[in-house]
């Protein structure tokens, strides 16, 4: 028997079973066939038929159950990456949100009365709508930079703005006039 059908004979004769078994600690079908793919591959480098068929079988699932355990690993560590990075990104946000209102706070002493009567505007505005107002308007952030910052789009940004400037320039006239 040849090299190729001795290979395919292995190949028909156990991927089912070598798929259900990394598939039961995956449970996802996809990168189960690609370990067993994997597994297949190192076997066909290794190039040895010439051992008993149980010898191919064990190294077969040995193989498939070390490359299983690498790929858990490996998403073990790639979660608790992405879970950090997505904590640390919250920090950032609020941190940002945070500094903008201190800067806001601060805007009214510089200013004087007329910034009193708009910092009184921007506070009945919707929180949401008061966060993207200070970012744009007291911390001079981009609408790019406050979608990142928020989590939102940047058209959403852009009407949000729009509302609460219209909602501002509607009632600072009645006050100042």
């Amino acid at each position: 028997m040849t090299r190729v059908e001795c290979f395919d004979r292995l190949f028909n004769k156990h991927y089912v079973g070598l798929l259900a078994f990394v598939d039961s600690y995956l449970h996802n079908s996809e990168e189960a066939a690609d370990i067993v793919q994997a597994a297949f591959v190192k076997l066909w480098e290794r190039g040895e038929f010439s051992r008993d068929e149980h010898s191919l079988k064990s190294f077969l699932y040995t193989t498939s159950k070390n490359l299983t355990l690498d790929y858990l690993k490996h998403q073990k560590i790639r979660q608790t990456f992405s879970d950090s990075t997505y904590k640390s990104y919250q920090a950032t946000e609020q941190e940002l949100i945070m500094e903008a209102l201190r800067d806001f706070n601060a805007f009214e002493k510089e200013e004087g009365n007329t910034a009193v009567n708009v910092k009184k505007l921007v506070m009945k505005l919707p929180l949401s709508d008061r966060h993207i107002f200070i970012l744009s308007k007291y911390n001079n952030l981009t609408n790019q930079e406050i979608a990142d910052i928020l989590g939102i789009s940047v058209k959403t940004v852009e009407k949000r703005l729009k509302i609460s400037i219209n909602f501002i320039k509607k009632r600072i006239c009645i006050i100042i006039f």
